[in-house]
């Protein structure tokens, strides 16, 4: 399904982890180009077992939709540039502990972040200028707007 995180009242069935549980970790994406993609990434862990610490390192991605993580830990975004045809640049998704690192914010971007789910923590964005997005950021689904710390150079 299109959106498999948490909504306002509804839950999420986590399976309890046994040696089925696949564990996707230490995954690293750097210097790749992309352009006309239907998705820029999509990147989806499990409730019970999240991806873990994936980075993505000077990447472009031109695309119909933008970036979106969903049950992911420790990540790294760094000199990333999407550009998503419609919709926000990135989305996190029940994630913790993501830093995007020197994105690029494409003008008239709406919004840049769209931040959704009561897990969703400890977001950093750090040297990215964000000024040329029409919505900065948008929180959805019981995020809490202290998840993200935006930290300038």
């Amino acid at each position: 399904p299109e959106d498999l995180g948490e909504s306002e009242g509804q839950t999420v069935s986590v399976p309890k982890v046994d040696e089925g549980t696949p564990v996707f970790r230490n995954i690293h994406f750097k210097n790749i180009i992309c352009n006309g993609a239907k998705r820029a990434v999509r990147l989806v862990g499990l409730p019970e077992m999240p991806v873990e610490n994936i980075s993505f390192t000077d990447v472009i991605l031109s695309a119909q939709t933008g970036f979106e993580c969903l049950y992911a830990k420790d990540g790294q975004i760094t000199n990333v540039k999407v550009i998503p045809q419609a919709g926000n640049v990135f989305g996190v998704i029940d994630r913790s502990n993501v830093t995007i690192q020197k994105a690029f914010c494409p003008a008239g971007a709406n919004p840049f972040l769209m931040v959704s789910g009561i897990k969703t923590t400890g977001i950093r964005l750090v040297d990215t200028d964000i000024s040329k997005a029409v919505k900065d950021m948008v929180f959805e689904k019981d995020a809490n707007t202290e998840a993200v710390l935006i930290q300038p150079r």
